[in-house]
């Protein structure tokens, strides 16, 4: 029996096949993830939706139509103005009001926060419907996930081109 010591071509596939595999590892898109994330909860009494898209993708979408000369404000309010336009979510067929209040860049992401103003977050919720087509027509492969911890419970959805909506009911609690 030969074994990989005594085996001479075995001495330089091992580390070949090592290298090529880092190799592949590091070129491929692995981090280049096409995801955004929306996440709705309670905290000290009032509901809140949290948003986290990628920086460079929504900078791009948002600035389309803004003018060269804009200021910080303007990219705000655009990119605010860019959420509500592609955002649409109902609890107990009554649509959402959104008011954003928080916006945080970092290298790789955009991060916001809105209250939901118009539904009392003592009240159970029963219907959900969300329909969310955030850089889904400029990002291809785009996906969104939506997470809801609400009534004592979590649901996760994933959104894309393709199936923009969904919509369920919170099984009575």
């Amino acid at each position: 029996m030969q074994t990989h010591e005594n085996n001479p071509t075995m001495h330089w596939k091992t580390p070949l096949t090592i290298v090529l595999v880092l190799f592949l590892i590091q070129g491929s898109d692995a981090h280049d993830l096409k995801l955004g994330l929306f996440e709705c909860y309670v905290k000290n009494d009032q509901l809140y939706l949290q948003v986290k898209l990628d920086r460079e993708q929504l900078l791009h979408a948002v600035t389309q139509s803004l003018p060269a000369d804009s200021r910080q404000d303007d990219f705000e309010e655009a990119i605010f103005g860019y959420i509500h336009q592609r955002l649409a979510l109902s609890f107990d067929m009554r649509p959402v009001h959104l008011t954003f209040f928080y916006i945080e860049y970092d290298t790789d992401f955009i991060r916001l926060r809105a209250k939901i103003t118009n539904h009392d977050p003592d009240d159970t919720i029963h219907d959900i419907a969300v329909h969310i087509t955030c850089l889904t027509e400029t990002v291809a492969g785009q996906e969104n996930i939506i997470q809801f911890h609400l009534n004592e419970q979590r649901r996760s959805f994933r959104l894309n081109k393709k199936r923009p909506y969904t919509q369920f009911t919170y099984p009575n609690s």
